[in-house]
């Protein structure tokens, strides 16, 4: 059975307001014979959602559709789950139901959708369509307004869709279609629901969409090739003649995660003859769309895509285009350091001389501002992560907007070096890049002069703690600043002589019980611990890992012995995990745990120490109780990660749980053993020979 339940009668108000509150339902279908039995539900990751202009057929009965269609752009099958489609705002217990609605009255793409059991196969399309009168009849209760819907896949389930700026006005019980197969091809309601809402086939008749390569197509840009989080911006769209009331008539968001909001313009195709009573000429027009005053500016990082759909005339008949941009969005916000082991506090603006070294150029709209920062004080000091700036203009003077900094971001003018804490000592440097972009003002379409940026502060910890340093041109298209790099400007802006010498060698051999392991899913290891009987390894899945996402460490165990062998899950494992090695940023400092004045390590209080000197500190294991300990059995010559076995907790940790872990490259390394008194000794800094072929990996800004 269907259901489509709306709440509340309105006054209708305003002609753009829109429809009731509704949810629908349908039974699921067993998977067909050839169907794997667990093909999984097709999720919003896997699929676009698009949604078509309103179909508005010129009826007496005020006849209206909406087609929502679905492509699955993964590379797997999946099946599509029941729609529930919700009218939004609700207000009250709506009468506008089809909940007898029987599967006795499908359209013939919707048994076809059915007999493939609701299977969607890679680049496969299907659609479902909306239906609804807006004219008072003797069957209905009183005419709603609603103004949003949303689609969900099951009741009760967070909606994948939103249309927005609905307009819906509903007179009738609605018509809320099964999943159909295929593309809209204009197929009508079924007999039972034309006769109803008074319909002919022609008033659902196709949408006259434009070959790609048409040259009435239309085509979508941004200003910029990556945009800040909350920083809004603005699609340009070209068309192919002036639409000025009406450049779009749906404009379509996908956030990363696939959530997608549609905005529907409620505007008609002028014809010909329309367009020549209003003197407007056919000639190629750029329209500006502000995203942010229709509510789809992006809401989250990566790579979020739009569609525009504008109508368009071709040989004086009404069509429609469609034009596609996928824009990266990055973190404005700059990322918090981790802690680490060392007694030296962050540089103050009294400790440090800063100077403006170079400029790079990079033609007219483009260069790179090159600042050395020198510890001028008797005192050891910190820098770290990514500097703070602000722009500074002359004191009385409009200016243009600049957009926020886009930290340690990749510029065809610098490569990013690794994020993190930097020791000055006494006459030690660092410097950092900032490099502006401005718009062409000689050929862009969008000819803004960038006014004048006279200085920059940098910004250092502490209260009124800044720098003011030259800089002397706009930048008002994008700002792109490095992290700290460690020493004065080496003219090595893209890294080519830095990443040779980086720390980087090919891993360790590995125990031959291990080299023949399936490293595929889990990552080839490093062995951290070699005993006589067993040893003991660990291995990334990937040596990239994007900001924020899990950093999964997976140990392995290699059984050397001629028997099996077994390991506690308290006693052994829970043990290596906490104790049997650290993790190091790129400059070697050891990180400290997010519990570090909390866990079971009592710390002693750390030196004063100046950080050449890597001197050892102790830290004691104070009592602890296991709550669950039991053995794990590992066969004779046997290399195992446990997950085959379900041991899956015991062998993989999130070390994200117990490190801050902003982008940037990690080490892990074996710690020195406990004593007889449970202590050892700790190094809070290794020199970068130390960490070569230790198990690394990198985190980077989504």
């Amino acid at each position: 059975m269907h259901g489509l339940q709306s709440h509340g009668a309105e006054g209708f108000g305003r002609a753009h307001a829109a429809l009731a509150a509704a949810a629908f339902t349908c039974l699921l279908v067993a998977s067909k014979p050839g169907l794997a039995a667990d093909l999984r539900p097709c999720t919003q990751e896997m699929l676009d959602l698009q949604v078509l202009p309103p179909l508005e057929p010129d009826t007496a009965n005020r006849l209206h559709g909406l087609i929502i269609e679905v492509e699955n752009r993964s590379q797997s099958s999946c099946q599509l789950q029941s729609p529930s489609v919700e009218l939004l705002p609700q207000s009250g217990a709506d009468t506008f139901t089809n909940s007898f609605f029987s599967d006795q009255a499908l359209s013939p793409s919707e048994r076809l959708f059915q007999k493939r059991h609701s299977a969607l196969d890679p680049r496969e399309f299907a659609h479902l369509l909306v239906a609804w009168i807006s004219r008072d009849s003797r069957m209905s209760a009183g005419c709603l307004n609603r103004d949003r819907l949303t689609l969900s896949f099951g009741l009760n389930q967070p909606p994948m869709l939103t249309v927005e700026h609905l307009w819906m006005r509903i007179c009738e019980r609605a018509y809320i279609s099964h999943f159909r197969a295929g593309h809209y091809v204009g197929e009508p309601l079924p007999a039972y629901w034309m006769e109803r809402f008074l319909a002919q086939p022609g008033d659902f008749t196709a949408l006259p969409l434009v070959a790609p390569q048409s040259s009435q197509t239309i085509a979508v840009e941004t200003l910029s090739n990556r945009e800040m989080l909350h920083d809004g911006f603005e699609l340009f769209l070209d068309l192919p003649h002036p639409e000025f009331d009406c450049p779009f008539l749906v404009l379509r968001r996908r956030e990363p995660d696939g959530l997608t909001t549609a905005y529907i313009n409620h505007c008609k195709i002028m014809s010909a003859e329309e367009r020549s009573q209003l003197r407007i000429q056919d000639q190629k027009w750029t329209a500006r769309i502000n995203i942010s005053s229709l509510g789809l500016q992006p809401e989250k990082l990566g790579t979020v895509e739009y569609n525009v759909l504008s109508g368009i005339l071709q040989e004086g008949k009404s069509g429609y285009a469609v034009a596609k941009i996928s824009v990266p969005v990055r973190d404005p916000r700059f990322p918090i350091l981790s802690t680490i082991d060392s007694p030296l506090p962050a540089c103050q603006a009294g400790q440090l001389h800063a100077e403006k070294v170079l400029t790079l150029n990079d033609g007219k709209w483009h260069d790179a501002h090159i600042y050395d920062v020198t510890n001028a004080s008797t005192q050891s000091c910190a820098l770290g992560g990514v500097p703070r700036i602000t722009f500074s203009h002359l004191e009385g003077k409009s200016y243009t907007w600049i957009p926020s900094p886009c930290p340690n971001c990749a510029d065809t003018l610098f490569q990013p070096r690794p994020n993190g804490w930097i020791d000055l000592n006494p006459g030690g440097s660092a410097h950092f890049i900032v490099v502006a972009t401005r718009f062409n003002a000689d050929a862009g379409r969008f000819r803004l002069i960038c006014t004048l940026v006279d200085t920059i502060d940098l910004i250092l910890p502490g209260e009124n703690q800044s720098i003011r340093l030259p800089f002397g041109v706009g930048t008002c298209a994008r700002v792109n600043l490095s992290a700290w790099r460690a020493g004065k400007y080496d003219g090595d802006p893209q890294n080519l002589r830095y990443g040779k010498s980086a720390t980087k060698q090919a891993a360790p051999a590995l125990p031959k019980d291990c080299a023949a392991a399936d490293f595929s899913t889990l990552g080839r290891p490093v062995m951290v611990e070699q005993a006589d009987k067993m040893g003991f390894g660990l291995s990334v899945s990937s040596e990239t890992i994007a900001y924020g996402d899990p950093v999964l460490l997976h140990l392995w165990i290699d059984n050397k012995r001629e028997q099996e062998a077994s390991v506690m899950t308290c006693m052994t494992l829970d043990f290596f995990w906490a104790n049997d090695f650290d993790s190091y940023d790129a400059y070697g400092h050891r990180l400290l745990k997010k519990n570090a004045g909390k866990n079971r390590w009592r710390p002693e209080p750390p030196a004063r120490e100046t950080p050449d000197t890597q001197s050892s500190k102790e830290e004691c294991l104070e009592p602890w109780m296991c709550s669950r300990n039991f053995p794990i059995t590992i066969p004779p010559h046997t290399c195992t990660n446990g997950t085959a076995n379900g041991f899956a907790y015991d062998f993989t940790r999130n070390l994200a749980d117990s490190y801050d872990l902003p982008p940037g490259v990690y080490y892990v390394v074996p710690s020195a053993k406990l004593d007889a008194n449970m202590c050892r000794a700790t190094t809070p800094r290794l020199d970068p020979a130390d960490l070569a072929g230790k198990l690394s990996f990198s985190i980077e800004q989504k």
